[in-house]
């Protein structure tokens, strides 16, 4: 039995399907008293996946050392197993779903999805715990989740779409506060429900979260598998320049699967091979490969917020400066704190609130080539920087170890748009003031919210600030963005009906450009 939300989307009849001939082997495969005989005549029966069983099993991908021309030699090649999974890979990318909602490129999701699934099958040889079909097959299918919200609830997730960057974005948080469920979820629930079995569901289901499969390392393995073949094929849909490549592989180096960064691009360049091998074998090299040529031109937000989320996660851990506390500034969970008690005593009069988070451009970077005690004092001297530019009433905190917030209350835009100004051109003199520091530059996200009456919280407001701050290091750092949310999103339009729902971010608003 699925989810609530997915047995309200089967009610709709609204959800992809495999096609007949697909749904027969996947309960040829599950009944012991089957042939192997029925398998065959029953793949043979659909000439289109015939087709592509055929080429896939003559294709280096496979292996095979000579010509396969039959159904019933690409049937015992490949094995029950792999047919069944290949069966049913090929025939739901090679469906054609109408355009329901706004910003979902079914051909950019489709390329993402294959290239994840590569990803996963050139990891998976590594082990001999995983099977490299099994792999691909949890790869390619761990965010179908995404197609089932776009299909049954175009509206509410282009919304979701627009503020993650695009339909490869990760949307799982906002998914959460809109539906009370993610993608990893209803794409785990949408397996079972086509009868994969019950180990690839698990991975998908937890592929974001391996941890959470405790007691089994196996698929804990095989579910970080699965999230490290996610990042790969984020490289790959969008990283075009060496310097973009360069720039997010270093997030994977030092990942349990490559030693150094050297080795997540022969990873790279061995699977993009591989994913435009299988483009050509499906025949959709003028449908998902143009569409994912498109979608390259230059490094997406979601790509942007990936990263740093991924980078965020490591640098908590590991960077030395993060530990150590900058006098007079409080704490992340103490900025949550003022953030909510500054929401309540604002909302009855309707006063705004800006938030800031002003990030050290590249900081872990001058930290590694100038030393842990160098990157504190540019941390001690942005926060300098910061209390010159606040009144006494305003709020500082450190946010991350290498981002500040700020909470500015009863500003219009205008004016709080000028402080981010301010700050980031006095940041921007540090090094020549310094003699003979690094140059300092920090990007800031800002977010400026007028109550509408309704519910929020101090997470979505953090959340539309990183978005910002996203949006600043995707235009080249050393800049700002910001954005208005509620009652000044709902005059711009924002929000399905032109308003937020209930308890759920103002997701648009109008940026702002330093």
């Amino acid at each position: 039995m699925g989810t609530p939300v997915l047995e309200r989307f089967k009610r709709m009849a609204a959800l992809p399907s495999p096609p007949g001939t697909v749904t027969k082997i996947l309960a040829l495969c599950q009944d012991e008293d089957a042939s192997m005989v029925d398998l065959i005549d029953t793949v043979a029966s659909d000439p289109a996946l015939s087709l592509r069983l055929l080429k896939y099993a003559n294709s280096s991908l496979v292996g095979s050392t000579k010509p396969v021309t039959s159904i019933q030699e690409a049937v015992l090649r490949l094995g029950v197993r792999s047919v069944r999974l290949m069966a049913l890979s090929f025939s739901l990318v090679a469906a054609r779903q109408e355009q329901h909602c706004q910003g979902f490129d079914y051909g950019r999701f489709w390329y993402h999805s294959l290239t994840c699934g590569v990803a996963a099958r050139h990891l998976a040889r590594r082990t001999s715990h995983v099977s490299p079909e099994e792999a691909f097959t949890a790869g390619l299918l761990a965010h179908v989740g995404k197609m089932v919200f776009a299909t049954c609830c175009p509206s509410e997730y282009a919304e979701i779409l627009n503020a993650c960057g695009g339909v490869t974005g990760p949307t799982a948080s906002l998914e959460e506060q809109y539906f009370k469920t993610s993608h990893p979820q209803i794409s785990a629930d949408l397996m079972a429900e086509w009868g994969i079995p019950e180990r690839l569901v698990r991975v998908v289901r937890f592929h974001q979260r391996p941890a959470d499969l405790d007691g089994d390392a196996q698929l804990q393995r095989f579910a970080r598998i699965v999230g490290t073949a996610s990042s790969i094929a984020d490289i790959i849909a969008w990283a075009q320049s060496e310097k973009a490549l360069d720039q997010h592989s270093e997030v994977l180096a030092g990942n349990e699967f490559f030693k150094d960064a050297d080795a997540v691009k022969a990873a790279i360049d061995a699977v993009r091979q591989e994913a435009s091998e299988l483009v050509s074998v499906m025949s959709l090299d003028n449908g998902v490969a143009s569409d994912a040529a498109h979608a390259r031109r230059d490094l997406s937000l979601a790509t942007e917020l990936r990263v740093a989320a991924l980078k965020g996660r490591r640098g908590e851990a590991s960077d030395p400066a993060c530990c150590k506390p900058i006098p007079g500034l409080a704490d992340r969970a103490a900025l949550e704190e003022e953030l909510a008690r500054r929401w309540r005593e604002s909302a009855p009069d309707r006063l705004s609130i800006t938030l800031l988070l002003i990030d050290v451009d590249h900081f872990g970077q001058i930290a590694k080539d100038h030393g842990d005690q160098a990157g504190q004092a540019i941390l001690q001297r942005v926060a300098d920087v910061l209390r010159r530019h606040m009144r006494s009433v305003d709020f500082i905190a450190r946010y991350s170890s290498s981002t500040f917030a700020v909470i500015l209350s009863r500003l219009d835009h205008l004016i709080a748009a000028r402080i981010c100004v301010r700050i980031r051109r006095s940041v921007e003199t540090l090094g020549a003031e310094a003699g003979g520091a690094p140059p300092v530059t920090v990007s800031i996200g800002a977010v400026l919210w007028e109550p509408t009456g309704q519910a929020t919280s101090s997470e979505v407001m953090l959340q539309a600030a990183e978005h910002q701050l996203a949006r600043s290091r995707a235009k080249g750092h050393n800049c700002c963005s910001m954005r208005r949310c509620g009652a000044a999103a709902k005059r711009n339009g924002a929000g399905p009906g032109g308003q937020p729902q209930a308890g759920k971010p103002a997701l648009a608003g109008r940026p702002m450009r330093d």
